[in-house]
């Protein structure tokens, strides 16, 4: 864990009370493709609602703005706005009108409101209902986590505030702006909208595998050497994983040190061009078959767990190592089944079925002869349906979470990473964090 000793990390943006909307700041604003007599110009307030799902709006006074004007408004497809004098431009809508205010919102979201830059010295981001996060080893509180992942330094710090806001949103739901981080170079160089794109898109891709949820870095707003403003971010997206949801992964936050141990590894396997978008894929299915603890139904993220792990046996058996060949995986060669042994067991990661996942233990007839056995045999049975299907569920739930195991190891060997992970299908009475399997 290496613990800044530099100056704390400020927040741009803050949350009273869960579920509040953020004020994002007044920002000069025009208007093109204006539908009547003249358009509006000056400041527009930007705030970010939450709830029932987050939206950014634009309020900007209209001169003259009567109900016959508003409905003119209303009706145009084709508005944009630009931000501070800004060259870009944003596709918007109205929405309703208060007075002689009316209020608009960007037709996608989140938005980039600033040119391209090259000039970017560091980039503050917000991220929303985060954990809590200790250090057992140590048995004192972190505040803050820093992070290096190839050129990049990254800090993400709780606030004063942070516990209360997790335990009242366990308690209620909900969004809440719990931890801001900040991204610099290593050597101190500036960078350019888009390195920021791209830190801030693998780090999300990175924060998702270590949550087991979708986690985006929004509200970023990036400043130059002097101080000045050259990059920002408005709005959250509509890929956000919904109100409070700690989602189950290989990351303990009461070990916060593991996002540090596994980071750096991630980065490079994602660097290299043969694993980026299997990578990407892998983690987008990952996070959605997780659901499954939550809102997303056993058998349909038995099915997505499946389809991931496919796709690292064909990118790590064909494409990387070349074990076998292409045939080998098309329809006449290994069955599902042997493609995923082939897979784990070249990165030493058992194959038995956990005595303690009974239920994968209890199919009539022939037994299952390991794990993947298993998970193919019972996601074929959702997918071609057969007879004696019926009162499976809780086979299904054991393979569900069989298989998001077998997910969480592949991944952290890849990684490389030979240290501690929290186990998912730990035995009730046994260690939930312990060595990954292929140190023992």
């Amino acid at each position: 864990m290496k613990i800044n000793d530099g100056q704390p990390i400020t927040p741009i943006y803050r949350q009273s009370a869960i579920n509040e909307p953020i004020k994002l700041g007044d920002f000069p604003v025009s208007f093109s493709n204006w539908p009547i007599d003249k358009a509006p110009g000056g400041i527009a307030k930007v705030s970010l609602t939450l709830l029932p799902s987050p939206v950014v709006s634009l309020e900007i006074e209209v001169e003259g703005l009567d109900f016959f004007n508003f409905i003119n408004i209303n009706d145009s497809n084709t508005l944009e706005v630009s931000f501070s004098g800004q060259q870009a431009t944003h596709s918007v809508f109205s929405t309703t009108r208060n007075g002689n205010s009316a209020l608009f919102v960007p037709s996608t979201q989140p938005i980039q409101i600033m040119d391209p830059s090259s000039h970017i010295r560091d980039v503050v981001f917000h991220l929303f209902n985060w954990p809590y996060f200790w250090a057992r080893e140590h048995l004192v509180v972190e505040d803050e986590l820093e992070l290096h992942a190839g050129p990049w330094r990254i800090r993400i710090s709780q606030t004063e505030h942070t516990k209360n806001l997790v335990d009242t949103l366990k308690r209620t739901g909900g969004y809440a702006l719990t931890h801001v981080g900040s991204i610099t170079r290593l050597d101190g160089e500036v960078f350019s909208t888009a390195d920021t794109s791209e830190i801030l898109e693998g780090l999300g891709y990175y924060l998702t595998f270590a949550m087991g949820r979708r986690t985006n870095l929004r509200l970023a707003v990036g400043h130059d050497g002097l101080g000045n403003v050259a990059y920002a971010e408005l709005g959250l997206g509509s890929d956000e994983p919904g109100a409070w949801n700690r989602g189950c992964s290989w990351f303990d936050d009461r070990e916060s040190c593991l996002l540090e141990d596994v980071i750096g590894g991630f980065w490079s396997l994602r660097e290299r061009e043969i694993w980026k978008k299997p990578i990407e894929d892998v983690i987008y299915w990952y996070s959605q078959a997780n659901l499954a603890a939550s809102s997303l139904g056993v058998d349909s993220a038995l099915i997505l767990t499946q389809t991931a792990l496919e796709l690292l046996a064909w990118n790590y058996c064909v494409r990387d190592r070349k074990m076998v060949s292409a045939k080998a995986f098309e329809p006449r060669g290994l069955n599902a089944a042997d493609k995923l042994r082939l897979l784990t067991s070249s990165l030493g990661i058992p194959l038995e079925i956990p005595t303690h996942l009974k239920s994968l233990h209890s199919k009539p007839g022939k037994k299952w002869v390991d794990s993947m056995d298993a998970i193919t045999d019972l996601r074929n049975g959702l997918v071609h349906p057969r007879e004696g299907q019926n009162g499976l569920e809780e086979m299904h739930h054991d393979a569900w979470r069989l298989s998001m195991w077998y997910l969480d190891l592949i991944l952290l060997r890849l990684c490389g990473h030979n240290g501690k992970y929290a186990n998912r299908i730990a035995e009730p009475d046994g260690p939930s964090v312990e060595i990954v399997p292929w140190m023992n």
